[in-house]
C-alpha cells in the first residue's frame, strides 16, 4: 500500500473509519452513546449515562452503549451539581459523576448532523 503524501501545511490525514462501530461514544467529546442517535440527531440524549460497568457490554440495535437517560430540570441539576461539588467524595458527587451532561460547555451533542 502506498503511503499518504501530504504537502507541509496542507491540513491532516483523517484517521480511518474501520470498526468505527466499536468506538462509542461517539465524536470528539463522547457525546452521543450510539450510532442509530448519531444518524437521529433529534433523538440525542441531553443527559445519559453507561447503564453497564462491562465495557463489553453493547447495545446491537442501536450500536452502541447501553444507555439510560436522566429527565432532570436544569434548576435541579444545579442543585445537584453544587451538592456534588461542595463533597466530592460523597455517593452524590459519584453519582454526578457518571452522568453526561450536553448542556456544558464544549459537551455539546449538536452541530455534528
Amino acid at each position: 500500500m502506498p503511503e499518504a503524501f501530504l504537502p507541509e501545511k496542507a491540513g491532516y490525514i483523517a484517521p480511518p473509519l474501520d470498526r468505527v462501530w466499536a468506538s462509542a461514544p461517539y465524536f470528539h467529546n463522547g457525546s452521543v452513546p450510539t450510532l442509530y442517535h448519531v444518524l437521529k440527531a433529534s433523538e440525542r440524549p441531553a443527559i445519559w449515562s453507561r447503564t453497564n460497568t462491562d465495557p463489553f457490554a453493547y447495545d446491537l440495535e442501536k450500536v452502541g452503549l447501553l444507555y439510560q437517560e436522566k429527565d432532570i430540570s436544569p434548576e435541579n441539576y444545579a442543585r445537584w451539581k453544587t451538592a456534588a461539588k461542595g463533597n466530592p467524595r460523597s455517593e452524590e458527587a459519584r453519582e454526578f459523576r457518571r452522568w453526561y451532561n450536553t448542556s456544558g460547555m464544549g459537551r455539546s451533542n449538536q452541530g455534528h448532523d
